[in-house]
C-alpha cells in the first residue's frame, strides 16, 4: 500500500507559523502570518507526525505494536493474525486471511487517501517471491546487480571468501578519488548483508580476552561506558554463578564465519556446523 501525501495527515502539538504562501497573499493583511493546524512537508515535525496519526489509527483499529521492531504492527485474534510493517508512507500488509486484510485496506482507505500496489514483489531493494510450498524467498539479486553496475563491476569475476586471509589493514595510504561513492558502496555492502551476511566481515580489532575479563570485573570505565547498563546482566549472573563465561579458541569459534577473512575451506566447514546451506541447494534440492 501506499499512502498519498502521507504527511499531510499528521497533527501538530505545538503552535507553528508561516508565511503567507504565494499566490495567497492577503493585499490588505500582507504583515499577518498563517497558524498551521496540520502537517505540512517540509516540517522537521512531520515524519513524527504521520507516524504517531498512523499508530493511533492502527491501536483503534485493534493493532498492538511489535516489541521487536517500534514500525511493525500485528493484529491477532484466535484464528487469524495479521503483520503490517510501515516504511514512511509505504505500507507492506501480509496475514493469513484475505477477508480480513481487505477489511483492513478499506478501513485505512476511509481515513487515508491510499493506493494499493497489489502483491509484494520488490521492497528496499529485496526481491520478494512466493514459493509453491508457502514459503517467501527473499533474494537482493537485483540490488547487488544495480550496485555492481554502479561501480562498473558488472562484468567481473567473483570470488569464495570477501576477504583475503591474513591481510592487513593500513591506517595510511592512497586517497581516494571520489570519497563519496567510496561512502556508498560502504553503505550499500552493509545493505547486502540483510540476504547475504557472509560478506559482513569485520575490520575491527575484537579482543575476545577483554570480553570475558569484563563479565567477571565489576567495573565501568571510560573504553566501556558506552555499554547499556542492562548488558551488565551477564555480569550479575556471573557473579552469582549462574552463568559461567568462557573463552571459546579460534578453531572452535562459528562467529569466525562472518567476523574474521577465512579461507574457502574453513568457511565452507565452519557453514556447515551452523546448519546454514546455499540457497540454490534448498531450491533445487538434489
Amino acid at each position: 500500500l501506499d499512502i498519498n501525501n502521507a504527511f499531510l495527515n499528521g497533527m501538530l502539538e505545538e503552535d507553528i507559523y508561516m508565511s503567507q504562501p504565494p499566490g495567497f497573499i492577503e493585499p490588505s493583511s500582507k504583515h499577518l502570518v498563517c497558524k498551521l493546524h496540520k502537517s505540512l512537508y517540509g516540517l522537521k515535525q512531520a515524519p513524527r507526525a504521520w507516524f504517531d496519526r498512523l499508530t493511533s489509527v492502527l491501536l483503534k483499529l485493534g493493532f498492538h505494536k511489535s516489541k521487536c521492531d517500534p514500525s511493525l504492527f500485528i493484529f491477532s485474534t484466535p484464528s487469524a493474525t495479521v503483520y503490517m510493517l510501515i516504511y514512511v508512507d509505504d505500507i507492506i500488509l501480509t496475514g493469513n486471511s484475505s477477508s480480513l486484510l481487505q477489511k483492513f485496506i478499506d478501513h485505512l482507505n476511509e481515513i487515508f487517501s491510499l493506493k494499493d500496489l497489489g502483491t509484494l514483489d520488490y521492497f528496499l531493494g529485496i526481491e520478494v517471491k512466493s514459493l509453491s510450498d508457502g514459503r517467501l524467498l527473499l533474494s537482493q539479486h537485483k540490488y547487488i546487480s544495480d550496485l555492481l553496475t554502479r561501480v562498473k563491476m558488472e562484468d567481473s569475476k567473483g570470488i569464495s571468501t570477501p576477504m583475503i586471509g591474513g591481510q592487513q589493514l593500513a591506517k595510511t595510504g592512497t586517497s581516494f578519488d571520489d570519497p563519496t561513492l567510496y561512502r556508498y558502496v560502504v553503505g550499500a555492502l552493509q545493505y547486502a548483508t540483510i540476504a547475504r551476511p557472509e560478506i559482513a566481515f569485520s575490520v575491527n580489532k575484537c579482543d575476545n580476552q577483554s570480553t570475558v575479563a569484563l563479565s567477571h570485573n565489576p567495573v565501568l570505565h571510560s573504553r566501556s561506558k558506552h555499554m547499556e547498563l542492562d548488558i551488565f546482566f551477564v555480569r550479575e549472573k556471573v557473579i552469582s554463578k549462574a552463568l559461567v563465561v568462557s573463552h571459546i579458541p579460534s578453531q572452535h569459534q562459528y562467529a569466525d564465519l562472518l567476523t574474521k577473512a577465512l579461507s574457502p575451506k574453513r568457511f565452507l566447514s565452519l557453514r556447515s556446523k551452523l546448519n546454514v546451506a546455499d540457497p540454490s541447494d534448498m531450491l533445487h534440492p538434489p
